[in-house]
């Protein structure tokens, strides 16, 4: 017998007298499944493999029957709530069957039909009763679906955790030996740096006489592009500082920090520049060494894109960002970027002027965007060329 067939059958306690066994012939030629059981005790054996409905008359239940009865359907699963169709006397129900009753009813699912009835009565009580059954299998279905889609879920997280901590601690393992390699690499370039400008240096001081001008210029191209390579270094080596160290957040003055970092470069102050502190620049918090480095580097750019001829003029001043953060803005009247290069320039080697004559490593400001985004900030650029540019970082408010 199917399992479908062992879920859908009627279950009728016949100990006893003529009316159950006409009951169970008349459900089957109405094509119910119906099978009939001399215990309370063979019954509730069989109903662990399948049952539709239970089909009881109230003289057939003794007292340990009904303990049983109420334990089985005590120990049905949440979905399940099969109906018990109970046969009564009616009027003559007595004081220990309406306590049956009580207690059934407190169980489960209970349809009582009173004697005398019509067989027609009982095969609609048992239709209503199995297609109330069959809902509850649908339900059932739903939730083993429903745990079958779960626990599927959960092993396909468990296994994505895995994978993501996995590559992850790779990827970790990867990023250190990269920092590490570009910090000994790059420290180590300059060694040898050092010593082809010492040498062009001491050939053109010292054997300016024995050289032609064509060999001077050839040493001096030497020079220009060693000098180059050691910028190149040193910015590599300040980029695998900043994305490497760690880092303390505490309030920084930033009006202070800025005419520091003026202060000790000639560069930034007259006759070569003209830097406006529109006072008073509000605090901020984040890491003051990665902050100067930024601060240096926009402010280095904006000195140095300028048309030859003009004075380099920069502002620098603050405005709040809602109630959580200060944008600083580094506003120049330099050359300006063209809008297709806005969104690259703060990549590693990208920058804003590849076909213009102006040095540079094209590491600045991805020094600049890592540091911000360390100190949980953000970074951009407002620029029309031949118009200036405003740079901007916004930290979090002191």
């Amino acid at each position: 017998m199917s399992q479908l067939a062992l879920e859908e059958r009627v279950l009728v306690l016949t100990p006893t007298g003529a009316d159950a066994r006409i009951s169970v012939r008349v459900l089957r030629e109405n094509g119910f499944l119906a099978q009939s059981f001399p215990s309370m005790e063979a019954l509730c054996e069989a109903s662990r493999y399948g049952v539709g409905a239970l089909l009881i008359a109230e003289e057939a239940l003794t007292s340990s029957d009904l303990s049983r009865l109420s334990a089985l359907m005590a120990s049905q699963p949440s979905w399940s709530d099969f109906a018990v169709v109970m046969v009564t006397s009616g009027a003559a129900t007595t004081q220990y069957t309406a306590k049956v009753f009580s207690s059934l009813m407190a169980c489960g699912n209970i349809t009582l039909i009173e004697r005398p009835f019509r067989l027609i009565t009982l095969v609609s009580a048992m239709q209503g009763a199995l297609r109330a059954r069959r809902r509850q299998y649908q339900v059932r279905a739903l939730l083993s679906q429903h745990e079958n889609d779960q626990q599927e879920l959960r092993a396909h997280t468990a296994e994505l955790e895995r994978r993501v901590a996995e590559r992850t601690a790779k990827l970790s393992e990867m990023v250190s030996e990269l920092e590490a390699f570009s910090y000994t690499v790059s420290h180590d370039l300059r060694a040898p740096l050092r010593g082809i400008q010492g040498y062009a240096h001491f050939l053109l001081e010292d054997g300016a006489d024995r050289i032609d001008e064509t060999t001077r210029d050839y040493v001096r191209h030497i020079q220009a592009s060693a000098a180059r390579l050691d910028a190149l270094v040193r910015d590599v080596l300040a980029y695998s500082r900043v994305s490497r160290s760690e880092m303390s957040f505490h309030a920084i003055d930033l009006e202070m920090l800025v005419q520091q970092i003026v202060a000790e470069n000639p560069t930034f102050r007259m006759p070569h520049a003209e830097i406006n502190l529109e006072r008073p620049l509000s605090p901020v918090r984040g890491h003051a060494p990665s902050l100067s480095q930024c601060i240096a580097n926009l402010l280095g750019n904006a000195i140095k894109f300028v048309e030859p001829g003009l004075l380099p003029r920069v502002t620098v001043r603050t405005e709040s960002v809602g109630e959580e953060h200060t944008r600083v803005w580094f506003e120049d009247n330099g050359i300006g970027i063209d809008p297709d290069l806005q969104g690259k320039i703060f990549g590693m080697f990208e920058r804003g002027h590849p076909d213009r004559t102006f040095d540079g490593t094209g590491i600045g400001l991805a020094i600049v965007k890592k540091a911000v985004l360390r100190m949980r900030g953000d970074v951009g650029v407002f620029s029309t060329p031949g118009q200036g540019s405003r740079f901007w970082i916004q930290l979090p408010r002191a």
